[in-house]
C-alpha cells in the first residue's frame, strides 16, 4: 500500500465533487486489499461513533433506522478510521482522516437496491466556549 493512494484518497476527499467515485477509488484501492486491512487494527473513536449514526439516519429519509455491526478500525500512521456497518437492511462502509476531520460514508442494497448514496462528514464538535452562534 504505497502514501501516493493514501495522499490521493485524502485530496479527492478535501476536493471531488462527485462523492461517488471518492468511495469506488476507496472500494478499488482499499477496501478488500490484504495489505490495508493488516495495517488496520481495531479501534474506538467517539465523535465518529456518535456523528455515523446521525449521517446514516439523514440517507434513509422514508424510514427510521438503525446502525448495527459497526466495525472500526484505524491504520494509525495515515490518521485514517474506516470500516463496515449495517443500517435498515442496506450495507455500509466508511472512512475518516482525523487529521482532516473528515469522512465519507456509503450505503447500498436493502430498500436502496443497487444504487449508492453516499455522504461527506465531520466529526469534531465545538467546544460551548468556542461558539459563536
Amino acid at each position: 500500500m504505497t502514501p501516493g493512494k493514501f495522499a490521493m484518497l485524502r485530496r479527492k476527499l478535501q476536493k471531488d465533487r462527485d462523492l461517488s467515485k471518492i468511495m469506488t477509488y476507496f472500494f478499488d484501492h482499499f477496501a478488500d486489499h490484504q495489505e490495508f486491512v493488516q495495517m488496520s487494527e481495531p479501534t474506538r473513536h467517539e465523535e465518529v461513533e456518535i456523528i455515523l449514526p446521525i449521517v446514516v439516519q439523514s440517507m434513509f429519509v422514508q424510514q427510521r433506522t438503525a446502525l448495527k455491526n459497526l466495525m472500526l478500525l484505524r491504520v494509525p500512521d495515515q490518521q485514517m478510521l474506516h470500516g463496515g456497518f449495517t443500517a435498515g437492511g442496506a450495507m455500509g462502509s466508511f472512512f475518516y482522516f482525523e487529521d482532516l476531520d473528515m469522512g465519507l460514508v456509503g450505503l447500498t442494497g436493502g430498500p436502496l437496491g443497487g444504487q449508492l448514496v453516499t455522504a461527506r462528514f465531520r466529526a469534531k464538535t465545538l467546544s460551548r466556549k468556542n461558539e459563536t452562534l
